[in-house]
């Protein structure tokens, strides 16, 4: 600037000079140097205005629910347990004295019910029954007539109907569990036998209800051997790693803790939702993730649906290019004055500010800095600059050289011109994210995911980058296919 004012002053103390000899090269040659400071005196050229320190601040996490759909097939284990408990089975007691007995019993497989929580266990028994009666026996011999009466031999065998209830629950170490119980033994054929006035039916369910307690047993047993934390653990580590989304970064899941939904039994198929609560956001580089150990499983809590946070970085030529096509050869008259508008360079200088620089012709030619603030207009998808003022550098200059530059029409009119339409660049983000948040992960895990909102949160101007803060929402989940 000093330079700038001793050329300056220089000029005017050379333009009071006559040339007396034309044959004086110093004096022609101080001349020449003269007329080229002068040209160059009518130039604004400001320094450029410099870069805050303020650094930009870092977006807060926003916690989201990302719903995994499992379902699990329960029929094989109840199949196990079934396998484990004989389908017929058949006893006998024969005292010399007394009551003797000879019976048959067996099952159908399980007809599987489930609703809520809950497993309605039934299947039908079909039995016999030979009963004799000794009133007196000595020396291992009956002295007085049998009396005999039998069901189900040498006729159809009697009916009756078993059921169990199960309840499901899974517990915090994710292991599923049941409690059956036999809930009913209920004879459709009765075995009355009036010469010895005995109901054998009766007799019968005191013969048979042990081993078809030990059936409901087995079914806790073996359902419990289902192991459900492998899976989830497996899927936890999937899920926290980075994905690819093209032309905008790397997403980042960020699992935090895991809810689980109510059970719905539907036949033997247990259903329920894993809630995954996340903190995902999408960077424009990799970076490395921490390890966060698959934590307990929690009660079901009711989840806002999946929010990313993503910051969008639109270069600054990309803007300026933008914004010159619209405003170049703009006059601006000042006065009696004018200035033409050749082109527009915006940069960043942080602290919310952005500068925009003016190259111009006309009346004067050179370049005037602005530094406004850039703002996003969310109902016409449009980032524009307000309080748009001349920078204190320029400013001090303009007041030196040309002081009727110093103009609200200068300001107001590239405030009005400087508006790019982020609405096109918002679409087609939103598509990319819709088109990556489908895909397969794993052989058996699928993402599928739909954005039906991405707002703008907030602007930085960062020193090479307009950075776009941006919140997408929208649902997630994880499909598990067994």
């Amino acid at each position: 600037m000093w330079n700038y004012l001793r050329t300056y002053m220089n000029c005017n103390v050379y333009k009071t000079l006559r040339v007396k000899n034309s044959k004086d090269v110093l004096l022609k040659n101080t001349f020449i140097l003269c007329i080229a400071a002068l040209t160059s005196c009518r130039t604004i050229v400001p320094e450029r205005p410099v870069m805050s320190e303020v650094s930009i601040p870092v977006a807060p996490q926003v916690l989201s629910e990302i719903d995994v759909p499992i379902k699990i097939d329960l029929a094989p284990y109840f199949k196990q347990a079934e396998n484990e408990v004989p389908t017929d089975f058949s006893g006998k007691e024969a005292p010399c004295e007394g009551l003797s007995y000879n019976y048959f019993f067996k099952r159908t497989p399980f007809n599987i019910r489930g609703f809520g929580n809950r497993i309605d266990l039934d299947f039908q028994g079909q039995y016999s029954i030979d009963l004799s009666y000794c009133a007196k026996c000595a020396f291992g011999k009956c002295f007085v007539p049998k009396l005999t009466a039998s069901c189900g031999i040498g006729e159809s065998l009697r009916k009756m109907n078993i059921s169990y209830s199960s309840t499901v629950n899974v517990e915090r170490d994710y292991i599923i569990n049941t409690k059956t119980k036999l809930e009913q033994l209920k004879p459709i054929d009765r075995c009355k036998m009036t010469i010895l006035n005995l109901d054998a039916t009766d007799r019968l369910i005191q013969y048979i209800r042990g081993p078809l307690e030990n059936l409901g047993t087995e079914v806790d047993k073996k359902v419990s051997e289902y192991e459900l934390k492998p899976m989830v653990n497996e899927l936890w580590k999937k899920i926290n790693t980075e994905f690819y989304i093209e032309s905008l970064g790397y997403l980042s899941i960020n699992p935090r803790s895991v809810h689980m939904s109510n059970l719905d039994m539907k036949g033997s198929e247990l259903n329920f939702s894993l809630a995954l609560k996340a903190m995902p956001v999408i960077r424009s580089n990799r970076v490395a993730l921490s390890e966060f150990p698959l934590p307990e499983l929690n009660t079901y809590q009711k989840g806002n649906g999946f929010k990313i946070n993503l910051d969008i970085m639109v270069n600054y030529d990309t803007l300026s290019n933008y914004i010159s096509k619209l405003i170049r050869g703009q006059v601006i008259p000042i006065k009696k004055k004018k200035i033409i508008v050749r082109d527009i360079e915006i940069y960043g200088i942080g602290n919310q500010k952005a500068v925009i620089g003016l190259s111009f012709t006309g009346s004067r030619k050179g370049k005037l800095y602005l530094v406004g603030t850039p703002v996003y207009d969310e109902l016409k998808k449009t980032i524009r600059f307000t309080q748009l003022t001349f920078d204190v550098k320029t400013k001090s200059m303009v007041f030196k050289m040309a002081k009727w530059l110093f103009n609200k029409k200068v300001t107001q009119t590239i405030m009005d011109a400087a508006v790019y339409n982020f609405g096109p660049d918002l679409a087609e983000i939103k598509k990319n994210l819709n088109k990556e948040l489908n895909r397969k992960i794993d052989k058996n895990v699928y993402l599928e995911g739909l954005i039906d909102q991405l707002n703008i949160m907030n602007i930085y101007p960062a020193r090479d980058q307009l950075m776009v803060r941006t919140q997408s929402a929208g649902n997630l989940k994880l499909i598990v296919k067994q």
